[in-house]
Order: C-alpha cells, then sequence, then structure tokens
C-alpha cells in the first residue's frame, strides 16, 4: 500500500487548492479512497464539535481535512459540489445510520465521505465511499 504522507508531500508541494481540479489518473495528487479514508479517519477522529457553535463546524471539518491532505485553508469555502473539487469529494456529517444524500442524485463518479459523531458530538469515525458503492447500497 502506497505511503500516506506521499500524497499529502504532493499536495503540499504542488501549491494547488482544493479547488483545482486533479484527473482521477493523477497517482501522486489523487489520493485513492482507502488512503483518503485513513488520512481522514486519523486527522479527524476525536475531535469535539460540541462547544463548536453549529454554524462553524463545517468549516472546522473542512479546514482540518485541508490539513490533513495537505492543502493550504482558505479564508472563505465557497459552496461548490463537490464540496472538495480537487479531490472530487462531497462531505456529509451524521449522528444515525441514515443515508443522509437527500435531495440529489447520486453522482456514480464522485466520492461521498461520512463523517460520524456520537451523541456528544465527538468524531467517531470517516468512511469513503465511491459513487458507485452508494449508488448500490442506495438501491438495496
Amino acid at each position: 500500500m502506497e505511503d500516506m504522507t506521499n500524497y499529502v508531500e504532493n499536495i503540499q508541494t504542488s501549491k494547488l487548492s482544493m479547488n483545482h481540479l486533479i484527473p482521477p489518473t493523477n497517482d501522486s495528487l489523487f489520493v485513492p479512497n482507502v488512503i483518503l479514508e485513513r488520512l481522514l479517519r486519523s486527522r479527524l477522529t476525536n475531535i469535539s464539535l460540541d462547544k463548536i457553535p453549529f454554524h462553524m463546524r463545517t468549516k472546522l471539518i473542512k479546514s482540518e481535512i485541508c490539513m490533513a491532505l495537505g492543502y493550504p485553508i482558505p479564508s472563505l469555502f465557497k459552496r461548490s459540489r463537490p464540496c472538495f473539487p480537487g479531490q472530487n469529494f462531497d462531505v456529509y456529517i451524521q449522528q444515525g445510520m441514515d443515508l443522509p444524500v437527500r435531495g440529489e442524485e447520486i453522482n456514480r463518479s464522485k466520492r461521498y465521505v461520512f463523517i460520524r459523531i456520537n451523541g456528544r458530538y465527538v468524531i467517531t469515525d470517516v468512511k469513503v465511499f465511491a459513487g458507485e458503492q452508494l449508488a448500490a447500497l442506495a438501491s438495496m
């Protein structure tokens, strides 16, 4: 398995922002799902969102994701779909086991990052799914 730090170092060296599109064929900058999940899980697990105002939680999590992947933290996170265009993924924060991708069609080429929080608003896990996987689960 490839070293997780190689991707982080490559992204840092590239000086790209989270908004620069990276083709999935770029083996040095486009982080594979398994490694993306490990990087995010190691950075985000055990962060408490309890004392963070609701409207600031998303910014905190996006900032932590930028740091985990080696991107500079922008002063403003622009609304976009996917919210991390360069790595082609959206982020969903959830407590329950429901599928939070509502009101939109599952994009089979996009990736979906699910951040699980417990009842005390502490991040307990991170899962990454390819759109293909999610579409198969949603159709069950």
